[in-house]
């Protein structure tokens, strides 16, 4: 069956039958007379370690030249005798993280339309290998190196990372049909809800639909009832969220970031005595950095909620030693000083931030990462079975 990838204007993955298409890619005239290296050997680049020049081969290649070679691809492999050493399931995992980076370096360079390509690319091998390998036995019992699970977590995060919800909450509901009890998913999952209730409170807020602060809203007025449904429906978001991350502690009860996002989500809920119980349970439980940063930051803002500002001021402190350079812990740290009399070293503090030289990483501060929920580990995961795929 020839490959004929979909044709769609956002990142959404679609499968290989959907029937909207995304713009072509215009192929220049070079095509016409000039024979690219064959699909094979590139593959073949990418693991030997040559993974930069494969992205920039594939990603000058149009349209019409990748759905050739995808369709030549897996005839290849399901006509290879059997025993034959190109009879692998690794070369075609090795196309899927191949056109996940090229998908990832084009959004990048700020080219949507080949982003949205080269990830449907990715989507359609993900569907191929597994109808490859109902036709050829000896692909499953190949062991693979990179399971449909891990790639739709990557596509996921990354997505989630550019802020694509739609498109990855399209793959957390496969997801989590396909591994409810997978402890991973169902942190991931959590996170992608926090981040769908950031963004419609915002904007709601942003057009006068959601109060700005729970002392605005009136029952009286015409808006009462459309807030109401607003509010309700933006606050499922978070019930949902806190559904996932209990499931996720569930299935391993020492994976304390599940904890400690579950706690953040029952302060904004108003559960306070809740989210102290979880937050003491991680800050006992946990020796990871970020878990330990997160979960001290958010003691010290409950501390702050309470009036007090000593307690805050020890957590704030507990949080920048976890994470030195930090920023978020370190701008807490000095409002706690001020709000307590203390300009000195409240000033003391904002000298040491303003000056370091900008720009930050983003990854230097994990509240700042935080929104963008299961990105970082996305990438983090990207790099494994990247190294798996790569020879060495």
């Amino acid at each position: 069956m020839p490959f004929v990838l979909p044709r769609r204007r956002s990142l959404t993955l679609v499968p290989l039958c959907a029937i909207a298409l995304l713009p072509s890619s215009p192929a220049g005239a070079q095509w016409s007379v000039w024979a690219p290296v064959p699909y094979l050997d590139v593959i073949d680049r990418y693991r030997s370690g040559e993974t930069a020049d494969a992205v920039a081969e594939i990603g000058r290649w149009p349209r019409a030249h990748i759905e050739r070679s995808l369709t030549e691809l897996f005839a290849f492999v399901l006509a290879a005798p059997e025993g034959d050493p190109r009879l692998e399931v690794a070369t075609l995992d090795a196309a899927l993280l191949l056109h996940t980076a090229v998908a990832m370096q084009a959004e990048l360079a700020g080219d949507a339309r080949a982003a949205g390509l080269h990830i449907s690319v990715a989507a359609a091998i993900a569907d191929g290998i597994e109808e490859a390998a109902r036709k050829r036995p000896a692909l499953c019992g190949t062991s693979r190196l990179v399971t449909r699970r891990d790639w739709q977590l990557v596509a996921a995060g990354w997505q989630q990372g550019r802020w694509q919800l739609d498109a990855a909450g399209a793959l957390f509901t496969d997801l989590l049909e396909a591994a409810p009890g997978d402890a991973e998913v169902r942190l991931a999952a959590g996170m992608y809800e926090e981040a769908r209730h950031a963004d419609e409170s915002r904007v709601m807020t942003q057009y006068g639909r959601l109060s700005r602060s729970p002392t605005a809203r009136g029952l009286g007025d015409e808006r009462s009832v459309v807030r109401m449904r607003d509010e309700a429906r933006v606050r499922q978001h978070l019930v949902d969220a806190a559904g996932h991350y209990r499931q996720a502690l569930v299935a391993d009860p020492g994976l304390h970031e599940a904890r400690v996002r579950l706690a953040r989500v029952e302060m904004l809920r108003g559960n306070a005595a809740g989210a102290d119980v979880l937050l003491r349970e991680a800050r006992e439980g946990s020796r990871e950095p970020l878990v330990l940063y997160l979960a001290e930051l958010f003691t010290a803002r409950r501390a702050e909620a309470s009036d007090d500002l000593d307690a805050a001021v020890s957590a704030y402190e507990r949080a920048r030693t976890q994470l030195p350079g930090a920023q978020a812990a370190r701008m807490g740290l000095a409002h706690a000083f001020e709000q307590s009399g203390r300009a000195g070293d409240a000033r003391a503090v904002l000298q040491s931030v303003l000056s370091e030289p900008a720009p930050r990483p983003f990854k230097a501060d994990p509240w700042w990462a935080y929104q963008f929920g299961y990105s970082s580990h996305a990438m983090a995961l990207f790099d494994r079975l990247r190294a798996r795929v790569v020879r060495r």
